[in-house]
């Protein structure tokens, strides 16, 4: 070879280098561009991920000019591989559910998600393995030649594809995987916002615990012989009316029980209203029920991911099943059991089903035939070849109280709550009787107690006196038990970590609160309620001097206290599912003029329609009306409205006002089959049937709904928030961040 042809060829092999680069590059920003473009991302978003992108093959490069070539297949093919299998899960995951990689990205990875994906994905899969071979190619082209560029260069490529790389590195998808894959390990680590000294104390007091688990994470194993369980919540009953001087003989078959049988002297009630007993001796804490029974009714899917009671008893394989006399609907309670662990959950609508309705003067299931039927399901689930776990919930001492024909009334008093708990009593009794004449107690634990005390109404006050506020309540246990107690007292979130003591369960569960009081603990006695608190037996306040305890001594003062039930709601937050954020691209409002189920409300890929509640009941959007969402300036969903058709209430009306005034955007849902009725600030909503408009905060329409071309069915109106919707809205800032990175 000629010494002149050197140089050229020299030449020709630098300028192959930026070509390569470009090839390497694209192939892997080709994923990556996709899942951008599918979530209607704007252009910035491109440039910075294609940024990031450049900087880390050229980062590459300066590594490989500085190695031996042939170690090029021990670490830079393989990461390329790696690099492109994690832009294709996240196109994937974008195509799927409308977001990138989050933590629930990890909650839902499985074999079987993996299996699923490779079959729905493998053209994709087959298209991504042609451009990793291209790649490839063009780098080991690129690692001959980067070989001959000078350490300086080389030097030079490192310093400037880690700037390129690190600065856009939000914009790549393996820091989202690698961001996503932590907040999954360490879920709380929001908890760092959080005052640290009182969060430090409240953990070395044993009165919080933050190592938690999502409910996915943890593992449990039943001993060789593990027992059953039956938990019966009793509606209204505290221990002071096992004995009240008043009443005498008022409940003489749980005095008895409480006698013989109480396993620890009381519990404090850790809840006020019953979904929120349920809850939180159920997972361990004291959950923010700051709506109320509506606190978890609308489908936002609080504490979802926190690990309660039932789903450790379904690690531990333990078929669960929950029976009440309400409706489960309410306040959301069937589906808060059904996403821990519980496998039936019945309720009113299915014994209506049975041919099993409320007797006359009385709601729900009657206590004798939800006795009876508990009876039934157990011997049913006798037969099962797994073990079994049963939670009942009475409603007899629902206020006002409920008598029924199978009880004698209360012979020392005439006043319908004293019959009523005379009745509990005695249906209490004969069930308990039938249990252990059976021989299920041989095998199985019976844990008796309560939802909360009775609420302090005039009439409760009148029967009881100050006792409505003694809010101790019992905690039974029959059965082959499997510990004893280690102290007196204990509060309601205490019972699912001692209820899995007693069955005996090996569990890597933790709970905020919730300890097992069959072990020996260093939390003083100290326990908390949403309220006040009870220190050393007594019920205190939480001063309002935040300068009270400056040695940081019992009781909490109210800002210890704000600070301890602002990180109960931040761990409640971070084990709920995220709210739902309009996704661009996916989401859509579908009507239909014929047919009133075909409603639908696409945002963040759940539909709205269903999570519409009124009373802490869910309301059917389907009849005529206004079905009105309302959005931050992220697409966040905030809340969500029903205004039925005809004369709009001056109280529905201000509802609207503050939600209106609380937003940046509203998606406004006419049901009706004539024009819609007005709403203030919004008079050119002009239609007639069902349809759909996406308003600002002025009541200016940004989009509204079309009869789409190319559709089979002509009758159904599309409301799309595509690339072009959600553009307009940023324009006219009521949509301002990314849904991808949600």
């Amino acid at each position: 070879m000629r010494r002149s042809d050197q140089p050229r060829q020299q030449s020709s092999k630098r300028l192959g280098i930026p070509v390569y680069a470009l090839v390497v590059i694209a192939g892997l920003s080709l994923p990556t561009m996709l899942a951008l473009n599918l979530a209607a991302e704007p252009l910035q978003k491109f440039i910075v991920a294609g940024v990031a992108t450049s900087g880390l093959v050229v980062l590459m490069l300066g590594l490989l000019g500085f190695g031996q070539r042939w170690l090029h297949l021990l670490w830079v093919y393989p990461l390329l591989a790696g690099l492109m299998l994690i832009r294709l899960t996240q196109y994937g995951a974008v195509d799927f559910s409308g977001a990138g990689f989050t933590d629930e990205f990890f909650l839902h990875l499985s074999l079987e998600s993996t299996r699923l994906a490779v079959q729905e994905y493998d053209r994709a899969l087959a298209i991504a393995a042609l451009v990793l071979v291209i790649i490839i190619f063009a780098m080991h082209k690129l690692a001959r030649q980067v070989s001959n560029l000078s350490p300086q260069i080389l030097a030079v490529m490192c310093l400037v594809g880690v700037v390129f790389a690190s600065g856009g590195r939000a914009a790549l998808p393996e820091w989202q995987f690698f961001q996503a894959y932590q907040d999954w390990r360490h879920p709380l680590i929001a908890l760092e916002s959080t005052d640290q000294r009182t969060r430090t104390r409240l953990i070395e007091m044993g009165l919080l615990d933050t190592r938690l688990s999502y409910k996915q994470q943890v593992t449990a194993t039943p001993p060789k012989q593990p027992k059953n369980v039956i938990v019966l919540y009793l509606e209204s009953v505290g221990i002071n009316l096992a004995d009240q001087p008043d009443w005498p003989n008022l409940m003489p078959n749980f005095k008895r029980l409480m006698e013989k049988h109480a396993w620890v002297d009381h519990v404090w009630a850790s809840g006020y209203i019953t979904i929120e007993g349920l809850t939180n001796t159920q997972c361990g804490t004291l959950a923010p029920f700051r709506k109320g029974s509506e606190s978890i009714a609308d489908g936002e899917g609080l504490a979802d991911a926190l690990p309660c009671l039932g789903d450790v008893l379904n690690a531990a394989g333990y078929h669960q099943a929950f029976l009440g006399g309400a409706e489960t609907t309410f306040a959301g309670k069937g589906r808060f059991l059904s996403e821990h662990g519980f496998d039936e959950v019945y309720g009113l609508e299915h014994w209506r089903e049975q041919g099993l309705n409320s007797r006359p003067n009385t709601w729900g299931l009657s206590d004798p035939d939800l006795f009876e039927q508990s009876l039934k399901k157990i011997e049913h689930l006798q037969a099962r070849p797994k073990p079994w776990h049963l939670s009942l919930l009475t409603i007899g001492t629902h206020l006002p109280g409920y008598f029924y024909d199978e009880c004698r009334p209360y012979p020392n008093g005439d006043a319908q709550f004293l019959d009523a708990l005379h009745c509990t009593d005695q249906l209490l009794g004969a069930w308990v009787a039938q249990l252990e004449q059976t021989g299920v107690l041989n095998d199985t634990l019976l844990v008796i107690t309560a939802d909360h005390q009775v609420f302090p109404n005039p009439e409760m006050k009148r029967l009881f006196g100050e006792g409505v506020y003694d809010r101790r309540l019992p905690m039974i246990v029959l059965g082959p038990a499997s510990a004893t107690a280690a102290v007196s007292a204990g509060a309601g979130y205490d019972l699912a970590p001692t209820l899995l003591d007693l069955l005996g369960i090996d569990h890597d569960a933790r709970f905020a609160l919730g300890r097992s009081l069959a072990q020996d603990s260093a939390r003083p006695d100290y326990f908390l309620t949403r309220y006040s608190d009870f220190f050393n037996g007594a019920q205190v306040s939480n001063d309002s001097d935040c300068e009270v305890n400056p040695n940081e001594s019992l009781p909490l003062n109210a800002c210890q206290k704000d600070e301890l039930l602002s990180i109960l709601r931040m761990i409640s937050e971070r084990f709920s599912r995220p709210p739902s954020k309009l996704a661009c691209g996916f989401d859509y409002v579908q009507t239909s003029s014929s047919d009133a189920q075909s409603l639908e409300i696409m945002i963040g890929g759940d539909d709205q329609s269903v999570r519409f509640i009124q009373g802490a009941r869910p309301v059917d959007i389907r009849q005529a009306g206004w079905a009105i969402i309302f959005l931050d300036d992220t697409g966040t969903v905030i809340s969500r409205s029903f205004i039925p058709e005809g004369e709009v209430s001056n109280e529905q009306l201000q509802t609207f006002e503050n939600n209106r005034a609380a937003s940046t955007s509203q998606v406004l849902v006419w049901t009706g089959s004539g024009e819609p009725s007005p709403l203030p600030r919004l008079t050119d909503l002009t239609a007639s049937g069902p349809h759909a408009w996406w308003a600002d905060a002025t009541g200016s329409v940004i989009a509204e709904s079309v009869v789409e071309a190319g559709y089979e069915d002509n009758d159904s109106k599309y409301l799309r928030f595509d690339r072009a919707v959600c553009g307009a809205a940023r324009d006219r800032g009521v949509l301002t961040t990314s849904t991808l990175t949600r």
